[in-house]
């Protein structure tokens, strides 16, 4: 889901009123271009805690920007998740099949699975990789993926298949995950609301700053 902002730019008529090459001008252009996605990359990424529970750092670390070239003046913002488009577009989430937090057509949201707010799922209590998972229906229809709590004795955890069929005697249920067949989500990462705030403030400066140094090097030379 690359952001992407192009602006048009008469190169012959700069160059012509600096008296430089326009190889340099457009040189000029890529710096600011590439400078204002550093400057909305940060604005995003700052933005962030304020509308995701953010457990690890790696999903703000994937905010990331492609610079602009003087041969190609384009510069994008993207996420490197390909699960965040869904969050600045907003929309209904669906079981794909390739998912961590899926099962059997289903999608999983954390329960015990999860041992604090904010913390994150570890990789044993991804859902394909439970031991003995089974889904439980409740009155109400909702469907859980449960497992048995193994019983804990001198010797530590018991095997879980020694338990299989004594499960009610020996053991407890830990609800891990609620199984829904779709998920609404609010768009809430915010890029192109940011956008909209961050490239016309800051586009002329930096590319004011990038010509002036341009220029610069071209007398120096």
């Amino acid at each position: 889901m690359p952001l992407t902002f192009d602006l048009k730019h008469d190169f012959d008529r700069i160059a012509a009123v600096y008296g430089v090459q326009q190889r340099q001008v457009r040189f000029a252009a890529a710096v600011g271009l590439t400078k204002t996605a550093g400057d909305l990359q940060r604005a995003i990424q700052g933005d962030m805690p304020n509308n995701f529970t953010l457990r690890r750092q790696w999903v703000v670390q994937g905010i990331r920007i492609k610079p602009a070239r003087k041969d190609y003046l384009t510069a994008e913002v993207y996420s490197r998740d390909p699960f965040m488009g869904i969050q600045e577009s907003g929309g209904t989430k669906t079981a794909i099949g390739k998912r961590v937090f899926e099962y059997q057509g289903y999608l999983a949201i954390p329960l015990d699975a999860r041992r604090s707010k904010y913390d994150i799922v570890r990789r044993e209590d991804w859902p394909r990789n439970l031991i003995d998972p089974f889904i439980l229906t409740a009155r109400d229809g909702r469907k859980y993926l449960a497992v048995h709590t193994l019983s804990v004795g001198k010797t530590g955890p018991r095997n879980v298949s020694a338990l299989r069929g004594k499960q009610k005697r020996s053991t407890g249920t830990r609800l891990m995950y609620t199984l829904v067949k779709s998920e609404e989500l609010k768009a809430r990462l915010g890029m192109r609301r940011l956008a909209t705030v961050i490239v016309p403030a800051r586009w002329n400066v930096n590319y004011s700053e990038a010509l002036v140094s341009a220029l610069s090097s071209a007398r120096v030379q």
